[in-house]
């Protein structure tokens, strides 16, 4: 390294590392290292120009000198100037006398009144992709920049690329962590920790606060009435009623009255007058599960009621007002019946305003082991018995079921399970018998296989679905070390779910 202070090298790059420690904040990180670059370097101007990745073109993201604020709003085409050209063609460069030189963009200073006597620049990249360019204008104390400064110049370049790397994933952490914060908040009764509920929990926590109606779809046992109650205990109505009304249980010509309510005499049985279920409700929500079931002549009153808000109790000619927020559920496909003629389109998109989909359990098979023993909590408890575990076996058959009846279908096998276990753990023998004869899923050899990094991604997944995505726990259990299980992750896009 000819020409190099090396004392001051050394220092130089320590104040960029500080610096870069310094602030979680990219501006000013970047705007500490600029200056820094200026002044060790001893130079009249520097700018870190970034490149947009979309247009191709540099702007000026941190400038020093007297015409700082004028590069501001200057772009530069990727190969345009002294900054374009070693972006494009990702080299250091010296320019000696930049007067002289055709790759200089002389319209820059003729522009700001500023005179470019000597610049050095370099490409800033970062695990091959390229971000910008780092350039330093005009030493103070000699003619022209050497090669000692060139050298400095790239170690600076490699700070800058670190500093951008690791501002930009500390922001992505931390608006991450803040969606977290916010799910984590909220009311809810719902279990699991799978990218699929936080999916869930997430979308909840968006809609909660308006008042729009929701269409809950999925399989039945999804636990489609706990996702409505957490969109009531959320939004401004949680003060008010959470009112159910399953319109699967009752006939079509109670369901009118169960909804708007009646009137003394109304039809044969109406001994007294009384309030249905809107009234019931009013001012907060009214859940309708399973609507799929509802008769088309009542669809067609839902219909009147969500659309001028108004009702009129069975018997009564007295209008009231409707003050709820309706949020429906079914297991059916709305949109089929629909087209067969079998539910009302208007109604379908007054209650279609927002539609959630619920996943089944088998597509949230990290949830099962905190489910079992959310379950197993509650039954235990509830019948008084020492059961506090599940053995592995059982959760290896529970892993590998595919739950046709979903969560509800779970719980009804754990409470069976408790009442029937003579032990403190769960065994195979307290399972139903057509839970007990699951295979297991290991890994069946077929030609459809894939090779041996597909079969080893495959098991290292599963271990780690089965251990709660555990890492250190999943390591043990394969025989590696915790690194070389974090590189396998890596290697194969692993996708870790919480």
């Amino acid at each position: 390294m000819d020409n190099i202070d090396y004392k001051k090298y050394f220092a130089t790059l320590q104040s960029a590392a500080k610096l870069i420690n310094s602030s979680f904040s990219l501006n000013i990180a970047l705007e500490r290292i600029i200056e820094a670059v200026t002044k060790s370097m001893n130079a009249e101007a520097a700018s870190l120009l970034m490149l947009n990745q979309r247009t191709k073109n540099l702007y000026f993201k941190s400038v020093t000198g007297d015409v700082a604020d004028e590069l501001k709003n200057i772009t530069v085409k990727l190969g345009e100037g002294i900054a374009g050209w070693v972006a494009q063609n990702r080299k250091s460069l010296i320019v000696s006398k930049a007067s002289q030189d055709a790759r200089h963009k002389k319209d820059i200073d003729d522009s700001t009144g500023f005179k470019s006597r000597s610049i050095i620049a370099s490409p800033i990249e970062y695990q091959g992709k390229i971000l910008g360019t780092l350039e330093v204008l005009n030493p103070i104390n000699k003619q022209e920049f050497d090669n000692g400064d060139l050298i400095l110049l790239e170690a600076l370049a490699s700070q800058v690329a670190i500093a951008l790397r690791f501002c930009d994933s500390y922001y992505k952490i931390n608006q991450e962590n803040i969606v977290l914060k916010q799910v984590i908040d909220l009311e809810h009764k719902i279990i699991g920790q799978s990218s699929a509920v936080m999916s869930m929990l997430e979308l909840v926590r968006k809609i909660a606060p308006f008042d729009v109606s929701v269409l809950i779809t999925g399989e039945s046992g999804t636990g489609k009435e706990l996702v409505a109650h957490a969109i009531h205990d959320n939004s401004p109505r949680k003060s008010r009623q959470f009112v159910a009304v399953n319109c699967t249980a009752l006939p079509e010509n109670l369901i009118e009255s169960e909804l708007f309510g009646h009137e003394r005499g109304a039809f044969t049985g109406a001994v007294s007058s009384r309030k249905g279920k809107f009234e019931i409700a009013s001012g907060g929500t009214l859940f309708l599960d399973e609507i799929g079931d509802m008769g088309f002549s009542v669809q067609a009153k839902l219909l009147r009621v969500l659309e001028a808000g108004m009702y009129e109790r069975v018997g009564s000619d007295q209008t009231l007002k409707a003050n709820v927020r309706i949020v429906a559920a079914t297991n059916k496909k709305l949109r089929e019946l629909v087209e067969k003629g079998a539910f009302r389109e208007d109604l379908y998109y007054r209650l279609n305003e927002i539609t959630m989909e619920l996943p089944p359990l088998k597509c949230r098979k990290s949830d099962i082991p905190l489910l079992a023993h959310h379950f197993l909590h509650i039954f235990a408890n509830s019948f008084q018995k020492k059961v506090s575990s599940v053995s592995q076996e059982i959760m290896d058959v529970f892993i590998s079921y595919d739950w046709p009846g979903n969560i509800r279908e779970l719980k009804n096998v754990i409470k069976a399970a408790v009442v029937l276990c003579d032990s403190k753990t769960l065994s195979l023998k307290d399972l139903p018998d057509d839970i007990k004869r699951t295979t297991i899923k290991r890994f069946p050899v077929t030609t459809e296989m894939g090779s041996l990094e597909d079969l080893e991604k495959q098991y290292i997944t599963r271990v780690l679905r089965e251990n709660r995505w555990k890492k250190s726990k999943t390591a043990q259990i394969l025989k590696i070390s915790r690194p070389t299980l974090d590189a396998k992750i890596k290697q194969y896009g692993i996708i870790i779910e919480k």
